[in-house]
């Protein structure tokens, strides 16, 4: 992954939300992280091995709900069954694409919305917005 725009509603806690910066720039992984109206956007090292759940998490932990996240990410898409996943090699995990038909063995970069920031699963699907080689 590359970058990630998580928004959320905070908890009040002023003091809280000023924090939740300096706690996410610690993450192994993140390299800047930048408070916007609603939420922060996390730009993130190459070769990270960040999770979003990590930072779905944290921001929770420090009172926050998180409403949404988007995200972009480099990788190689696969076919799984009838859906695409998106791998990289980095990382130990990979993302459900969703929204636009992709070619299988494809290095691209994803931009898109995460479906659901609490899966049942614990696999996050990515609905895709925009594709570039």
């Amino acid at each position: 992954m590359e970058q990630i725009d998580i928004k959320f509603t905070d908890s009040g806690c002023a003091s809280c939300a000023e924090s939740l910066i300096g706690r996410l720039q610690k993450v192994r992984g993140v390299d800047t992280v930048k408070a916007t109206g609603d939420g922060v956007e996390i730009r993130l090292k190459p070769d990270n091995r960040v999770r979003l759940q990590t930072l779905r998490d944290f921001v929770e932990q420090g009172g926050g709900k998180v409403t949404a996240m988007q995200l972009s990410a480099r990788g190689i898409v696969e076919k799984d069954g009838e859906a695409y996943i998106l791998t990289w090699q980095v990382a130990p995990y990979n993302l459900r694409l969703t929204g636009r038909h992709l070619d299988p063995g494809a290095t691209i970069r994803v931009q898109g919305k995460v479906e659901d920031v609490r899966p049942a699963s614990g696999v996050f699907s990515l609905l895709v917005l925009t594709t570039e080689e």
